[in-house]
């Protein structure tokens, strides 16, 4: 307000001091030669200072133009970056809001994907289970129940190697193991127990009884503390035994043991 009161106040100095030298003329023209010569002195000299002020007032104003209108295109640039930021901001919400959104219904969809207990979709390969097994809670030719039965199918018990002997790296899987086969405090003692430390490493072989032991396959191995180390033996009972030799067999006792294939222990008379 300052600035616009002073360009007023020139501007009509201005007017002011182009408008004296007329008066003056229309006031006396009676005057001398001499006085109409101050007259066109003075009527030079003000329209000098008038033009002086003229340009003054003129690069006044081009100053304070240039002066407001950098400022002023900072000021929108900043407008524009805080809405750029806003705008950016505003995107990264919505994003977690979407991904949250697609979480929510992954989780929804799962479950509804699962079978439900007394209605809705099922497994088809449950159902196709569910023709073989049978559940039976009573009581079964004198057994306690309750009873799993499978009726009509073979049973087949693999490790998943496609090969009985696992491809000859052992798995220690496709075992059928009856009981809990308890560790024992102490190894099998046949041959001094080098064969047979505490180790269960074979694959596909029936074990049942406590603290038996297989690190082949195709072995039965009851009793125990009995332990079989070679392929296709098998020991039916008794304790502290050990099946070394292939295709062996201990039909029962104790601290027996098979060093060659085809051995049978005892010996059937």
């Amino acid at each position: 307000m300052r600035e616009y009161g002073k360009i007023a106040f020139v501007s009509m100095l201005m007017m002011g001091l182009l408008a004296v030298p007329n008066l003056s003329q229309a006031t006396d023209k009676s005057s001398s030669r001499d006085g109409d010569g101050r007259h066109r002195l003075l009527n030079a000299q003000l329209r000098s200072k008038v033009e002086h002020l003229r340009d003054k007032l003129a690069n006044h104003r081009e100053h304070q133009h240039n002066q407001g209108s950098i400022p002023g295109s900072l000021e929108a640039l900043q407008a524009e970056v805080n809405n750029l930021k806003a705008s950016l901001a505003a995107m990264v919400d919505n994003e977690a809001s979407l991904s949250s959104q697609l979480a929510a219904a992954n989780s929804r969809l799962n479950a509804l994907e699962k079978p439900v207990v007394g209605g809705g979709s099922v497994d088809p390969v449950l159902a196709e289970l569910a023709k073989y097994v049978t559940v039976d809670k009573g009581v079964l030719n004198g057994v306690k129940g309750p009873h799993i039965i499978v009726t009509g199918v073979n049973l087949h018990l693999r490790s998943g190697h496609n090969a009985t002997n696992d491809g000859g790296a052992l798995s220690g899987l496709g075992n059928l193991i009856v009981g809990y086969n308890e560790e024992q405090s102490s190894a099998a003692l046949y041959n001094d127990g080098n064969n047979c430390m505490r180790s269960l490493t074979g694959s596909h072989n029936i074990v049942t009884g406590v603290g038996n032991l297989f690190t082949s396959y195709g072995a039965l191995v009851a009793g125990s503390n009995n332990c079989v180390t070679s392929p296709n033996s098998s020991i039916l009972a008794g304790d502290t035994n050990e099946a070394h030799g292939l295709n062996s067999a201990i039909l029962g006792g104790n601290y027996f043991g098979t060093s060659q294939p085809f051995d049978m222990v005892p010996a059937v008379r």
